[in-house]
């Protein structure tokens, strides 16, 4: 009988136990000041499926993906187009325009998600 207890109660719970805890939105998180910021909040809320897509696609292609060519969410929660601090710590280093700091950004995050030197000033 005890046996049938626990068999149940795990049958019917066993669905919490596969269940993955939902990424935040970025809109609910600040915006970066630095590139390095940038990434702790992808990490923390891009979808994994875009996260591969930014580690496996060629640099060059990445911007041009579907899932990216129309712009991120953060492209938006960043206000990248609007003048936020990001895009001032941007124009500080002299890379000016939201669609040229959305690719780098795009491009920095893929190198730092294979581990590769970020070489920002050779982006631009």
């Amino acid at each position: 009988m005890r046996f049938l207890i626990i068999t149940i109660t795990l049958f019917f719970h066993s669905p919490i136990f596969g269940q993955t805890k939902e990424k935040p939105s970025v809109h609910d998180l600040p915006i970066p000041k630095t590139l390095n910021e940038c990434f702790v909040v992808l990490d923390r809320t891009l979808p994994d499926d875009e996260i591969i897509l930014a580690k496996t696609l060629p640099e060059d292609s990445i911007y041009y993906n579907s899932a990216f060519e129309y712009g991120a969410e953060f492209f938006h929660a960043w206000k990248l187009d609007d003048g936020s601090k990001l895009t001032r710590y941007f124009n500080k280093l002299g890379l000016y325009g939201s669609h040229p700091i959305y690719n780098t950004i795009l491009v920095s995050y893929h190198r730092y998600l294979n581990k590769d030197s970020i070489k920002l000033k050779q982006q631009k």
